[in-house]
């Protein structure tokens, strides 16, 4: 059975008659790029089914949106909210939020931090 062509940026771009630059513009919201042009970019992603790769995107732009949080008891009243309230924020930006408990030693936390 054949594997279906992960659908990449530049088959964006062909479908929609724009440079790669371009539909990098408008999948990041920066830049200025014409109503027209953009429908255009994201007609052409909708048709393709185009999903954009966080990941790469992160690595390129030399940021991750992914916040670390290590804590003893994440049943305390106070760490339940902050982590609820992180992951709220950063979902409505894209981002990513993970919690790493350690209660042990100093050498798991950083056991923790590294995992990340």
């Amino acid at each position: 059975m054949a594997t279906a062509k992960k659908i990449t940026i530049h088959d964006v771009a062909l479908a929609a008659g724009v440079s790669v630059s371009t539909v990098s513009l408008v999948l990041s919201g920066k830049g200025r790029i014409s109503t027209a042009t953009g429908e255009r970019v994201n007609a052409a992603i909708e048709e393709l089914g185009f999903v954009r790769n966080r990941q790469a995107s992160a690595l390129r732009g030399g940021q991750s949106g992914v916040i670390g949080l290590i804590v003893r008891d994440l049943s305390a009243p106070f760490y339940a909210e902050l982590t609820a309230g992180l992951t709220e924020a950063l979902e409505a930006q894209d981002g990513w939020f993970f919690c790493f408990t350690a209660v042990k030693t100093a050498s798991s936390w950083h056991n923790g931090f590294h995992c990340y």
